[in-house]
């Protein structure tokens, strides 16, 4: 009777294990936006990157073009972006993601940019060498359509 309890508490531990990594690989997918307009940095690899975004400052506006820095050893570079901050929309200018992209140790950091219907990721931090790298070919996300304001017409 003893061992069937501790074999039973041995299968629900196993199984949050298998829980808790699916949600692990799970939430690396999401996207996390950054803020309209500031500075964030991150840890890829053993490299030190900020990402800086500029938005109501570059285009004056609650929408429009926007600019995104990657600042890493290799420098800064500038990635064209846009936003959207008006009554029903809210489009970042930047969303990162982790995820492995070329096969050096660690997860990656691919930054995403609004893009038509969805998102685009054409540059990511690579964690084996700190540096900024084109994403070839990109990828591209769906935007999940926000429900608040949506109507049915039938």
């Amino acid at each position: 009777m003893k061992a069937h309890y501790l074999l039973v508490i041995a299968a629900a531990i196993g199984a949050l294990l298998l829980l808790a990594a699916g949600v692990s690989l799970w939430s690396r997918e999401l996207l996390r936006e950054l803020a309209y307009d500031g500075v964030q940095p991150f840890r890829v690899g053993g490299y030190r990157v900020t990402i800086e975004t500029q938005s109501y400052t570059f285009a004056g506006s609650d929408e429009g073009p926007a600019r995104i820095i990657v600042s890493t050893s290799d420098g800064n570079t500038e990635l064209d972006s846009s936003f959207n901050n008006d009554l029903y929309m809210d489009v970042k200018p930047a969303y990162i993601s982790w995820r492995e992209v070329d096969d050096a140790r660690g997860l990656d950091l691919l930054i995403w940019r609004p893009y038509t219907d969805g998102f685009i990721a054409s540059a990511f931090v690579s964690s084996g060498d700190g540096r900024l790298h084109t994403l070839e070919p990109p990828l591209t996300k769906d935007r999940l359509t926000p429900k608040l304001f949506a109507r049915s017409y039938k």
